[in-house]
């Protein structure tokens, strides 16, 4: 799946290059407003839930500034995210083709990329100037939301542009900007009278635009204003109009606050505690350290909810020692991937929650029933490792003493995902406001952790 690995900002042209310090600079500028985005966020719903529990109070547009504020983040995420894993490029079938068939995907690729670039800004601009009214709760003008996005597509095409200028790409760059804005001006004027619906143009064109390694979100964009030409009946400002109001639920928060919390996890050390206790728990056991990446992911999931995070931290956390132990580094990054994976049924589960937001289902619930089916997995993968892996060198076995301080020194980690599924599951917070309290806990555990108390 998509890797930081493809294309990345790191392997760009000499730091001497205009494009590439012009890039750094916007990515930085864009990072730091995205940072003050969520901490306003995350401070907002604190604020919110603090109200409510402690005075019986609130205050009026909360919901829809969180929303507003979501488009923006998302909006300035966008650029930051065209080179990273949450690009979520499908590269594997691309990573196997020579290298001058390499070079025509890319420009497919960019070409998506440069279509749906285009579509959120031109359609954004579109819809600010036919939208009217102000927002009763907030008393700013309704186009603004829509404005973000159009922003967000402009800031894309710049970053694009100037990443492959900054890797001498000249001529691919301006090859895939041309084909883009030829198929942006001329869609419009096709019409093909074809007995298919357009519903499977629209999967074809976007398995076309994953298979090249384009960014999955710009796949299924271009292909919705693509298929414009087969018969589709939403126009350019409804495709963005549908965009908008798809990540304009209040729900959708907990997503970068589980994000956050996922990364200060690892970032603070605290993360650490948990592979203390997985090693003791399963460490001496027969492929004990691949069984203690599984039962650490296993903990991790139950605190960050983003596979992600989980990911990340077992990539840099478990690979080394893993090849150390006399794994084949594949093997290694099978096992990290595999069991990273449980993080999407766990709880809690960003992927429970987008599911939830697109069918109306109890979150609860759905937590409830990732339990049951994310442990049968977490088993079935033991299994396998049981089965199919067999260390030289096994870790010692840890005594009970040993096992009853690594249980007692992961219980501010344990702590984490008590708050969001005990607090979720009996009703006592939303769950976007469940996860603004992991945020902050994880902050605090972090802090805690650098004053040297945890």
């Amino acid at each position: 799946m998509a890797t930081s690995e493809f294309h990345p900002i790191e392997q760009a042209a000499p730091d001497t290059g205009v494009a590439a310090r012009l890039l750094r600079a916007i990515e930085a500028i864009l990072g730091i407003a995205a940072a003050l985005v969520l901490a306003v966020l995350l401070f907002m719903v604190l604020v919110t839930v603090c109200l409510r529990y402690f005075f019986s109070a609130g205050f009026i547009g909360a919901e829809d500034l969180g929303i507003w504020l979501h488009v923006g983040l998302i909006a300035l995420g966008a650029p930051l995210s065209l080179y990273s894993a949450l690009a979520m490029r499908l590269d594997v079938f691309v990573k196997i083709l020579p290298e001058n068939l390499q070079k025509v995907t890319r420009i497919g690729a960019d070409v998506f990329t440069v279509l749906s670039a285009l579509i959120l800004s031109f359609g954004g601009s579109e819809i600010m100037t036919m939208l009217g009214g102000v927002s009763p709760t907030l008393g700013v003008p309704e186009w603004i939301r829509f404005g973000f996005l159009g922003a967000g597509g402009a800031l894309i095409l710049v970053v694009l542009l100037l990443q492959r200028i900054a890797e001498g790409k000249l001529l691919p760059v301006a090859l895939s900007l041309a084909v883009g804005v030829a198929l942006y001006a001329g869609i419009p004027h096709v019409a093909l009278d074809l007995d298919w619906p357009p519903s499977i143009f629209l999967g074809l064109i976007a398995a076309i635009g994953l298979l090249l390694a384009a960014p999955l979100p710009h796949a299924f964009l271009a292909a919705a204003y693509v298929v414009i030409a087969f018969g589709s009946s939403l126009p350019e400002p409804a495709i963005v109009s549908a965009t908008v109001t798809g990540i304009s639920k209040f729900l959708l928060l907990a997503i970068p606050f589980f994000l956050l919390a996922g990364g200060l996890l690892t970032a603070s050390g605290v993360a650490n505690q948990l592979v203390r206790f997985a090693a003791a728990m399963v460490g001496h056991r027969r492929a004990g350290l691949a069984q203690t990446t599984l039962l650490t992911s296993v903990l991790f999931s139950g605190a960050s909810g983003s596979s992600v995070a989980n990911a990340a931290f077992g990539a840099s956390t478990f690979q080394p020692e893993l090849v150390k132990h006399g794994y084949r580094p594949a093997q290694a990054a099978a096992i990290i991937a595999s069991t990273s994976v449980l993080d999407n049924v766990i709880p809690p589960s960003i992927a429970f929650l987008i599911l939830a937001t697109a069918t109306n289902l109890s979150v609860g619930s759905l937590l409830v029933g990732g339990f049951f089916a994310g442990g049968l997995m977490a088993i079935c993968l033991a299994v396998a490792i049981h089965l199919t892996v067999s260390e030289q060198v096994p870790l010692p076995r840890a005594n009970a003493r040993q096992r009853w301080q690594s249980a007692v020194q992961a219980i501010p980690a344990f702590g984490l995902g008590i708050i969001v599924v005990v607090g979720i599951r009996i009703g006592i917070v939303t769950t976007t406001e469940a996860a603004a309290l992991a945020a902050f806990y994880t902050l605090l555990l972090g802090i805690g952790a650098r004053l040297g108390i945890l």
